[in-house]
């Protein structure tokens, strides 16, 4: 069995309240895991954004819906490509407010210049982000 991470980021939709986001992450958790699926969700400044990995049709299926779900606007792939092992093991999904998360110098001016500020483009940058706030 292949093994996939997709990164992607998109924008909130004005229609999706904070609570809407707890419970999109809950049923995410439960979901993800009946399909072998791991990954993480940052939210900041009106962005997510998700790295996903598992099984090549489970992520490809996962991503197909997130990108026609109305909460998401807005999508951008960063990374998509085979996996050796996964980052995220442990999680379904598991959620964090990357505002809280302390960042390097040179990660917050990638990120203040980014096109899709909060977050950057480069799949380096974007693996730094999350490997950080997944150990802190």
């Amino acid at each position: 069995m292949d093994l996939v991470q997709l990164i992607y980021t998109s924008k909130k939709t004005q229609s999706m309240p904070l609570i809407d986001i707890m419970s999109m992450v809950e049923k995410a958790a439960e979901n993800n895991a009946k399909a072998d699926i791991s990954g993480q969700l940052l939210f900041r400044d009106g962005r997510f954004l998700q790295l996903l990995e598992g099984p090549v049709e489970a992520v490809n299926r996962l991503y197909y819906h997130i990108i026609k779900d109305a909460r998401h606007a807005d999508p951008v792939l960063i990374h998509y490509g085979l996996a050796y092992s996964r980052l995220f093991e442990k999680w379904g999904m598991k959620y964090l407010n990357a505002a809280t998360i302390p960042l390097s110098p040179r990660l917050l001016t990638e990120l203040d210049e980014s096109p899709c500020a909060p977050y950057p483009l480069n799949k380096d940058l974007v693996l730094e982000l999350l490997v950080r706030c997944r150990d802190s």
